[in-house]
């Protein structure tokens, strides 16, 4: 699903301007929950990503409510990008939390000023 998202990102138009993006640089994110069992893959991931030589910045994306964030923290692990969670969708009141995959990226892209090619 999230590829979908991002292939329909891409051939729709990426909503950042062509001026601003760096030619072949790359932009790593990852969607995650907002509880500890993320927190300690969030770091597993942060790590492998430096040790790999991954260029690029990498930003988690957190499905978190407002009163659970804590920001000082989860900026100590990485850059953290929030979103309302849409565990629950809000028009058919399904539960389901895959959704905040797609959500997530959706809200980061609506967003964000990116300067990364991809």
């Amino acid at each position: 699903m999230l590829l979908a998202v991002i292939c329909s990102s891409l051939t729709l138009g990426w909503p950042w301007s062509s001026a601003a993006r760096k030619p072949g640089s790359v932009h790593t994110i990852f969607s995650t929950e907002c509880n500890p069992y993320f927190d300690w893959q969030s770091i597993g991931v942060a790590h492998t990503h430096a040790l790999v030589g991954q260029p690029g910045p990498i930003t988690r994306l957190s499905a978190c409510p407002e009163a659970r964030r804590d920001l000082k923290r989860d900026e100590r692990i990485m850059r953290t990008h929030y979103h309302t969670s849409w565990e629950r969708h809000p028009t058919n009141n399904d539960t389901y939390s895959a959704y905040n995959m797609a959500a997530s990226v959706i809200h980061w892209m609506a967003h964000t000023e990116g300067k990364e090619e991809f």
